[in-house]
């Protein structure tokens, strides 16, 4: 059918032919179409079910332009201090600061979870004084991510600030348990916490988040896009049930939350992501009765950790472009620009400064920031975003089917759902479908240090350092007791410790104290992708410090070196980005076989034609083994003869959709256990 203009005559004509479509057997007739402002008519009829065409509003981002943020993800406060200094006449509205793991939740440790512990260790009343001031001459507010208990973050930026509300602790109790694996206190007990805060600072107009859903959590620990989105979404009901526990109404629940959607590689999936997520968003809302504001969806758009690339670190830069590109197109309210070298241990101001200003280019030259919705009308987005909405809203149910977020995290089979999306995706790049350029693909061999890199006995130094603070105010707060005993202390109190001196630490601990445990979790593993192609080029490394000859692979090329160039570029590509050095010879099955000299190298790579190797492959194999080779790799598909090979000695494939990465895991295993 033809569309007609969008007035309001013309929806109600199309509502009318739609009726007769259905009446007529059609069991869904459906048409969107945009009449603007983010406003969408949709109608869905069914003979069963027939009902009006409604208006539903797309939530869109309050201001005409997304505002920015730096964030200070952590490696001291001095050189965070330098950035908040060199960036001041940039212009960021806010500065992002999460506390360090081991800080915010009073631990001696985090446990094994791959990743740096991004964030910084303030503790005392005189290092938020030095960085509130610096915030403050920057003319942005802080926003501490405090994990799972905002009070004692919060009473100490107040006792720091000249203006107490102005800085705000932020809370993600959800996505702190389970990452961290236990609360500073009980969840009830951090719940109660926030919602007390909440009616303590309720007045109308505007207001700030109290709860910020750190999406990143999931996405560290592989969840896919509708899951996380059902994430994001489950922890707004946890909030809103516990504000109705606490005596907090929906609406001044929603009014303070906000979603810090961590930005994955896909640019058009990550905006469309986004835009479900204002719909949900706005659909809870409306199943809870709210309009106006508080039914509008906070997006921080932030480029993802799982990202980022210790090696080739540049391209970092070009893949924050793209995230800040999606959340632009997304309707993000705040843009997020990490510096690129922070995966490599970096502390460059100048990488900071790069990273914040292609967002400000983004925003002012670019002028993706003048678009409320600039995706709106894309088939492809507006089916993908439908798409996701449907999804995550069947995960969600999933999770309140068990009791709720803070139940589903308890029970384990959330961890077992995110595992197995993880699985699939580590799987696709282990097998070369999904690519990392600069660590699975064009890797750069001879890529030089990072300057001013954390040194590694620094860092050894500083978590012993911790340990022992986290030990001292262990005793310390056990010497505490607050006037209600086992209810947990008013904000006035703790805002009182610490203008008497008290650390986070000692706050945070003494806090904790007062309420029941924590419940006890085994940490969501999280990674970056590229860690585990990362370990192995650092293996490599230490093999080639140990030994040159063992990191030399010889890569055979048997036949035409013209019919063989693709094949041998995609298996020199893998050798390299495991770290191994290669090199290339063009010769005959003859020569190979016969009477080739391996020149010290430890293994072998066989590139050739696949219908020449059921014949010729397994003799090739056994004389390279003989004359010294400790492994033999084939770059093909083994096909239905892969335990003759095998069994001839050859140790793995190289090809796509080969398990490529286990090959050289494997490889560098072998050689390792030959020094």
């Amino acid at each position: 059918m033809k569309h007609e203009t969008t007035t309001a005559s013309a929806w109600e004509r199309w509502c009318e032919t739609l009726r007769g479509e259905a009446e007529q057997g059609d069991p869904v007739a459906r048409w969107r179409v945009h009449l603007g402002a983010g406003v969408y008519w949709e109608a869905l009829y069914t003979p069963d079910a027939p009902h009006t065409g409604q208006a539903m509003e797309l939530p869109l981002r309050a201001g005409s332009s997304p505002a920015l943020e730096l964030p200070l993800l952590g490696v001291d406060l001095e050189r965070e201090l330098l950035v908040l200094e060199a960036l001041a006449d940039r212009g960021p509205e806010r500065v992002y600061v999460p506390l360090d793991p081991w800080v915010r939740a009073g631990r001696d440790a985090v446990g094994g979870r791959g990743v740096p512990c991004l964030g910084l260790r303030l503790t005392t009343v005189e290092q938020w004084e030095t960085l509130t001031r610096a915030a403050g001459r920057a003319g942005a507010a802080l926003f501490v991510y405090a994990g799972g208990l905002g009070a004692p973050v919060q009473a100490l930026l107040d006792a720091a600030s000249e203006q107490p509300g102005i800085h705000r602790a932020v809370v993600d109790p959800y996505a702190s348990l389970a990452a961290d694996g236990e609360l500073p206190t009980a969840l009830e007990a951090a719940e109660r916490a926030t919602v007390a805060q909440l009616l303590r600072e309720e007045a109308p107009g505007p207001a700030e988040p109290l709860w910020s859903w750190h999406t990143e959590t999931w996405h560290l620990a592989g969840a896919c896009l509708a899951r996380r989105l059902a994430l994001a979404l489950a922890s707004t009901v946890a909030a809103l049930r516990a504000g109705e526990r606490h005596g907090a109404t929906a609406a001044m629940v929603l009014r303070r939350v906000e979603t810090r959607w961590a930005i994955g590689r896909d640019v058009f999936a990550e905006a469309a992501a986004m835009r479900a997520l204002r719909l949900l968003h706005a659909r809870l809302a409306e199943l809870c009765g709210v309009s106006g504001i508080a039914a509008r969806a906070r997006i921080i758009g932030a480029p993802s950790w799982r990202t980022r690339t210790r090696h080739d670190r540049w391209t970092n830069q070009l893949r924050a472009t793209g995230d800040l590109a999606a959340a632009f197109l997304g309707g993000a309210d705040v843009l997020s620009a990490p510096a690129p070298d922070l995966a490599a241990g970096g502390r460059s101001v100048d990488a900071a400064r790069v990273g914040f200003q292609s967002a400000l280019i983004l925003r002012e030259e670019s002028h993706l920031g003048h678009f409320q919705d600039a995706l709106a009308g894309s088939w492809a987005v507006e089916s993908l975003t439908t798409a996701l909405c449907e999804r995550a809203w069947e995960l969600f149910q999933e999770i309140e089917r068990t009791g709720g977020l803070g139940v589903a995290l308890q029970q384990g089979r959330l961890f077992e759902a995110i595992a197995a999306d993880r699985a699939e995706e580590e799987g696709a790049l282990a097998r070369g479908v999904r690519e990392i350029v600069g660590s699975t693909v064009f890797a750069w061999p001879d890529e030089g240090p990072v300057e001013d890199a954390v040194d590694p006995a620094e860092a050894a130094q500083r978590c012993a350092e911790q340990v022992q603070r986290w030990q001292d105010a262990h005793q310390e707060a056990q010497s505490w007791r607050w006037d209600d005993d086992g209810v947990l202390p008013d904000i006035a109190v703790l805002r009182g410790q610490a203008g008497a001196g008290a650390t986070l630490t000692t706050l945070q601990m003494a806090y904790g104290a007062t309420g029941s445990p924590s419940p006890t979790l085994d940490p969501l593993p999280q990674a970056r992708e590229a860690s585990r192609i990362e370990a192995l080029r650092a293996r490599s490394a230490a093999l080639a410090a140990r030994s040159p000859s063992s990191a030399l692979v010889t890569s055979l090329l048997v036949g035409d070196p013209l019919a063989l160039k693709a094949r041998a570029a995609f298996s020199r590509g893998w050798l390299e980005a495991a770290g191994l050095r290669v090199d290339e010879r063009v010769v005959t099955w003859e020569d190979a076989a016969a009477g080739l000299t391996l020149s010290g190298a430890a293994s072998v790579v066989v590139n050739a034609p696949d219908a020449e190797y059921e014949t010729r492959l397994p003799a090739l194999t056994r004389a390279l083994l003989q004359r010294g080779a400790r492994a033999v790799v084939v770059a093909g598909r083994p096909g239905a003869l892969e335990p003759v090979y095998h069994g001839a000695g050859v140790l793995g494939w190289l090809a796509l959709r080969q398990p490529c990465i286990e090959t050289l895991e494997t490889l560098v295993a072998v050689l390792e256990a030959e020094t």
